[in-house]
């Protein structure tokens, strides 16, 4: 969740169509995380960022519409390894 939320944040409104992307990554994130409360017990911490997300975030004010790019690139990724792996959301 906290790669997608991060994701979501550095995706720039500028577009026609972004907003109705950000607001399914945003439901997303919303169920995984109501998932997760119904289902683990054990409340994990916050992950920290991960560096490729990190670099991205440090470069958004200079090069938005690049970032929002690779942004919306990497979620497209992100979401293709989750269908491939769907067993692991049963796992807390």
């Amino acid at each position: 969740m906290t790669v997608l939320e991060g994701y979501n944040s550095l995706i720039s409104d500028t577009f026609d169509w972004i907003p109705q992307v950000k607001s399914d990554i945003s439901s997303l994130t919303g169920y995984l995380d109501e998932w997760r409360q119904g289902h683990c017990s054990e409340q994990r911490p916050k992950p920290s960022v991960p560096g490729p997300l990190q670099e991205l975030q440090s470069q958004k004010l200079k090069y938005i519409h690049t970032v929002s790019i690779e942004a919306l690139m990497r979620v497209k990724e992100f979401l293709h390894m989750l269908l491939k792996n769907l067993d692991h959301l049963e796992t807390c």
